[in-house]
């Protein structure tokens, strides 16, 4: 048997599917937290903000600069992370044994602690696992060809697994960027209105008129 039983299929295609679902929701929640500050930015008038005066109004001014600066902060922050999660990445067997980023090196350990015991070859990691299937390619003895057999099954649900755990890694980085970033833009773009938007002075009230009777 060299493809994959129908029990198998439905795992991957669950993978894949539990792969798609976090990205959805990831653009819902960033969406959600954009909107937000977007609102509260747009909602703030920029007409006073050229009137600030730098000797005047300095404290003003510098804590509307301030607070833009860490709003757009923020949603950077944010927007990385949810880049990363909504990009299609291929993961490859070989950058998965190398962990070429520090998120791979993280899912090529989960890997061994899900596939403990379950490794064909007996093997206990995907570095060990990959090198094992190498060398049985230069060999032709009937254990290596029964262990490339077993390769070839084994090899799907691996990369689908290792596809779900680099996408909730990297979901996992996106929540931790939410809880920094979503209040570092609100409360940023917040005081930017605020600081930008000073009180009109008030004219002075005009003395009661005094209506003299002479007669």
């Amino acid at each position: 048997m060299t493809t994959p039983s129908g029990e198998e299929r439905s795992i991957i295609a669950a993978k894949a599917a539990a792969s798609a679902s976090l990205r959805d929701t990831a653009k819902w929640l960033v969406g959600g937290v954009a909107a937000t500050a977007a609102g509260i930015f747009a909602g703030s008038s920029l007409t006073h903000l050229g009137s600030l005066d730098l000797h005047q109004n300095a404290e003003r001014l510098l804590m509307a600069i301030g607070g833009g600066v860490a709003g757009f902060v923020g949603l950077a922050l944010i927007l990385s992370r949810a880049i990363a999660v909504l990009t299609v990445e291929s993961v490859g067997l070989p950058a998965l044994a190398a962990g070429e980023t520090a998120t791979l090196a993280q899912v090529r350990d989960k890997m061994a602690t899900i596939y403990a015991g379950t490794f064909p070859g007996n093997v206990t990691s995907v570095e060990q696992l990959l090198a094992k299937a190498n060398d049985a390619r230069l060999k032709h003895t009937d254990a290596d060809k029964l262990f490339l057999a077993e390769f070839k099954l084994f090899f799907p649900k691996l990369m689908a697994e290792a596809g779900f755990q680099h996408v909730t890694q990297k979901f996992r980085s996106l929540i931790r960027a939410l809880w920094i970033g979503g209040p570092l833009a609100i409360v940023g773009f917040g005081l930017f209105a605020w600081a930008a938007n000073p009180p009109e002075d008030q004219a002075p009230a005009k003395p009661p008129v005094t209506i003299i009777n002479n007669r």
